[in-house]
């Protein structure tokens, strides 16, 4: 996997052999088939389900994968976790509805 000004090898050796964030999710997300998965990037990943929505990127200097929700044009929360399988995990608890509106202070822990 080819990612433009990031050292893949030393910073997501996972990533890489996983085919890259939109890959790794695709496949992570395949039993929750409701979910729609695109981008235009391997280092990219946007989420469609219904009127929720959410994007998935990796940072460039250090192991982070950055995340925001969104429902009807409106940003509910944003994150970053450095495990790619735990927040594709937060991704599909929020599509439960279990998520971000049900916590009391807008959190996934």
């Amino acid at each position: 996997m080819s990612i433009e000004g990031v050292n893949s090898r030393n910073l997501y050796p996972d990533l890489a052999a996983n085919g890259g964030v939109l890959d790794w999710a695709r496949k992570l997300l395949a039993q929750t088939p409701v979910v729609a998965v695109n981008g235009w990037s391997p280092n990219y990943a946007h989420f469609q389900c219904g009127a929720r929505s959410a994007q998935l990127f990796i940072r460039m200097f250090e192991r982070k994968f950055s995340f925001d929700f969104w429902e009807e044009g409106i940003i509910l929360a944003n994150g970053e976790r450095m495990d790619f399988e735990k927040t594709v995990q937060i991704i599909r608890i929020q599509w439960k509805g279990t998520g971000i509106r049900n916590s009391p202070r807008g959190e996934i822990n």
